[in-house]
């Protein structure tokens, strides 16, 4: 699940039309987006093993986007659409924090000595 979504703040959003060619530029920014899954894991993080599965949260905090939609426009029945061609999205978080549960399910040990 994806929280935070709803309470972006567009602070600039330019449309431009040529040639049958919609491009949308907005700027936005997002206090907290989160996202709470369940994941399973089997690796390693350099020579450690990774072996888990559970719940993670990872929360991007002060969050700045600028999305960049380029559409054609399509006349259907005389209505006119836009297709969208490309989505390009720069997303720049000022933190990144991530919450793994049992991610290190087999060496509890080292998990215990890792977090401290």
């Amino acid at each position: 699940k994806m929280y935070g979504l709803t309470t972006i703040k567009v602070t600039d959003a330019i449309l431009e039309e040529k040639d049958n060619t919609l491009k949308l530029f907005l700027h936005g920014f997002f206090d907290e987006l989160r996202l709470e899954a369940n994941y399973n894991v089997n690796g390693k993080i350099l020579i450690l093993p990774v072996n888990g599965k559970g719940q993670c949260t990872i929360s991007l905090l002060n969050v700045t986007i600028a999305p960049t939609i380029t559409c054609q426009l399509v006349n259907k029945d005389n209505v006119t659409y836009a297709k969208v061609d490309e989505f390009v999205n720069d997303i720049t978080p000022e933190k990144a924090v991530y919450h793994f549960e049992n991610l290190f399910e087999d060496m509890l040990y080292y998990y215990q000595r890792i977090v401290q």
